[in-house]
């Protein structure tokens, strides 16, 4: 937990979305919604292993997340849907805030990543459709 509490600084820090620690390297991303995600899996998977920081993860993440094999996973904001994904998987969570599910960027609604994964239990299924955007 140590790792992550260091990715925890520097996701406050640099005020990013996300940040992997994977094989000794650190790895940031600005980016939105799972590209982070979607992005370290086409570069021959640089989260196998890895302790990982994100601001937001919902369940689509979550999924992607448990596909790559993550080691752990620090969330300022976790979904409960999410929390069940790593729990299954037996991947060590912790998190800030607990919610009910993810919301979009204009809290209009729920999030259309997370509506998305909500029938999706695979995590080789949800790398699959997730991908294929």
């Amino acid at each position: 937990m140590e790792k992550l509490l260091e990715l925890k600084n520097i996701l406050v820090e640099k005020n990013c979305s996300c940040v992997v620690e994977s094989n000794g390297n650190i790895y940031v991303s600005f980016e939105k919604g799972i590209k982070p995600v979607l992005g370290w899996l086409a570069e021959n998977n640089l989260l196998k292993g890895a302790s990982v920081a994100d601001k937001v993860v919902g369940k689509a993440a979550a999924l992607l997340f448990a596909y790559a094999g993550i080691k752990e996973i620090y969330a300022e904001i976790l979904s409960q849907p999410a929390k069940m994904v790593f729990d299954k998987h037996n991947i060590p969570v912790s998190y800030l805030k607990l919610v009910k599910n993810i919301r979009n960027r204009n809290n209009t609604d729920i999030c259309p990543m997370e509506k998305m994964a909500a029938d999706i239990n695979s995590p080789e299924l949800a790398f699959k459709v997730f991908s294929s955007l």
